[in-house]
């Protein structure tokens, strides 16, 4: 370390080595302190943990996502507890996310979010707002898809079957018959297919 030409590069050696070869304690709360006072404290938080400083890795990333909250990054917040294993404090975070772009009006995506981050009950009520929103304004397809992922397969045929039918009536043979492949009604498709 001692023929490193700049304390940047022993500071990158030590934490790259750090928990691989024996270092001493001090060099790399040296490192991790440098980090933390950069504002650096993912790179901290990795260092401490990769030394076998689990403690000190915990208040790090405790710190890490304190900070991404005050930034309003709630998911990147929610992410970054997860990965430090913090499943409680990541739980509440998504959930701020779900309830943000639910206020945003952004059903899909808070639904996606909250299917993502195992909310699987709160998924599917979200879900079941964005099929009723697309089935109020005719947009079947994307209705039935919505119903598809909330589990809703019944729910999800018969809109398919309205998709399909609104673009046959429309002379949209081609597209109707893909719709049709999609919702596994393959004699129908095959019809339509023949039609375009």
């Amino acid at each position: 370390l001692a023929s490193l030409s700049s304390d940047k590069a022993r500071r990158a050696a030590i934490s790259q080595l750090a928990g691989k070869v024996d270092l001493p304690v001090q060099q790399v709360e040296n490192v991790i302190e440098f980090y933390e006072h950069a504002g650096k404290c993912a790179y901290a938080a990795k260092t401490a943990l990769k030394a076998g400083m689990t403690e000190r890795a915990e208040g790090l990333y405790n710190k890490v996502v304190d900070n991404l909250e005050k930034a309003g990054k709630f998911r990147r917040a929610a992410e970054t507890a997860l990965s430090a294993g913090m499943k409680k404090r990541a739980e509440g975070l998504y959930k701020k996310v779900v309830d943000d772009l639910e206020k945003a009006g952004m059903f899909v995506i808070a639904a996606n979010a909250a299917l993502s981050a195992g909310m699987t009950e709160r998924a599917r009520e979200l879900y079941q707002r964005v099929v009723d929103d697309f089935e109020e304004i005719g947009i079947f397809e994307s209705a039935a898809d919505a119903a598809l992922k909330a589990g809703m397969k019944k729910r999800a045929r018969e809109l398919y079957q309205r998709a399909v039918d609104d673009l046959e009536k429309a002379g949209k043979f081609g597209m109707a018959a893909e719709t049709a492949l999609k919702a596994g009604m393959k004699k129908r498709a095959r019809e339509l297919y023949q039609r375009a």
